[in-house]
């Protein structure tokens, strides 16, 4: 994604690059958490309190990392190009064609069906990115609407848009078209939400980074007892509601996660640097040929046997390894993918 998003710019303010960065280590604490271990039962509420509330809490902080991305994608605008979008899906190609070229260099690689390169090619089991482009596809509309809009009318839309979300887009019921905050749908909310704090500054949006902080906190702290509590009573079925990313707790907790870095002043180049290849770790730790056998299969097999503490410092290694791995390959991924565009520009002249 940060192909697209991003300009790469060296000189530029590191608080936001630094939260692209942060949003994709959550990305990866959430596939570590409930995604691949499910959320904690009533049995393991009574049998293991602590460890229940801290992995519901880590969900509760951890949740907002889709709905970050894409306010930062409001935050800074997107002057749509179709060569970002060539670049976007030239990544997703390039760094699932390395990967199955590392793990059968290393003699680890999955026997891959012909079927499964056709998945790859339509970009068949990337939710994420197949809604981003078609949220992409209309940002020009989106930022027409905005530059011909006022504040108060930019505002009422998008009110009236979180009410609608709020009961149609998972939280109390729910539309395939809102699909939880999965779809394009809830994209373009959320990028009406990210230009409209960027423009208008309220006073909601101007309090203390650390009352900000305090709320994202405090949000969070709300949806881990709504889940124990919905999981001590039976009701299962409102943890997905909770932490769906369309309902309105997860979206107060993404804008104030986001506003606070949004007011800290930091520049980096190091920051700035690993923050143009950060969505590499999605595509990275993602890939079939990595998540099942080198990314669930441990975090399942260390929470089952390892203690707590060995289970934490082992999965945050994993994390971090990956991670780094990532953003390797994600620059050989831009050598690549440069010297084939000054070599088609040459051809072109």
């Amino acid at each position: 994604m940060n192909a697209i998003i991003n300009v790469r710019i060296k000189e530029r303010d590191s608080n936001i690059e630094l939260l692209r960065i942060v949003a994709m280590l959550l990305v990866m604490m959430v596939h570590a958490n409930f995604f691949t271990l499910g959320p904690p039962s009533q049995t393991d509420i009574n049998t293991s309190f602590v460890s229940s509330f801290m992995r519901f809490f880590c969900e509760s902080l951890c949740i907002i990392c889709v709905n970050v991305y894409i306010l930062i994608s409001g935050w800074f605008g997107i002057n749509a190009k179709a060569k970002r979008i060539i670049e976007f899906i030239f990544q997703i190609y390039f760094i699932a064609l390395f990967i199955h070229l590392l793990v059968t260099a290393l003699g680890v690689a999955r026997p891959t069906a012909i079927s499964r390169w056709i998945h790859l090619f339509l970009i068949k089991d990337m939710w994420f990115v197949k809604s981003y482009i078609v949220f992409y596809v209309f940002t020009p509309v989106l930022n027409a609407f905005v530059n011909a809009s006022t504040k108060k009318q930019l505002g009422l839309i998008i009110v009236t848009f979180y009410i609608v979300q709020t009961f149609w887009g998972g939280f109390i019921s729910s539309s395939d078209f809102f699909s939880g905050g999965y779809s394009p749908l809830s994209f373009m909310g959320l990028y009406l939400l990210g230009r409209f704090i960027r423009l208008y500054p309220t006073k909601y949006t101007s309090l203390s980074k650390y009352f900000d902080l305090l709320l994202y906190f405090a949000t969070a702290i709300v949806m881990t007892f709504l889940s124990i509590v919905s999981v001590k009573i039976g009701t299962d079925d409102t943890i997905y509601r909770l932490y769906a990313y369309s309902s309105p707790l997860v979206i107060v907790s993404s804008l104030y996660f986001f506003l606070f870095f949004s007011k800290l002043t930091l520049k980096s180049r190091i920051i700035n640097w690993i923050s143009i290849s950060s969505f590499a770790a999605f595509l990275v730790h993602g890939d079939y040929q990595v998540f099942g056998p080198f990314y669930k299969d441990f975090i399942e097999r260390w929470f089952h046997s390892a203690s707590t503490i060995n289970f934490i410092i082992n999965t945050g290694l994993l994390i971090t390894i990956l991670f780094i791995i990532a953003i390797l390959i994600d620059k050989i991924r831009i050598v690549v993918w440069d010297c084939g565009k000054k070599l088609f520009q040459k051809n072109m002249n």
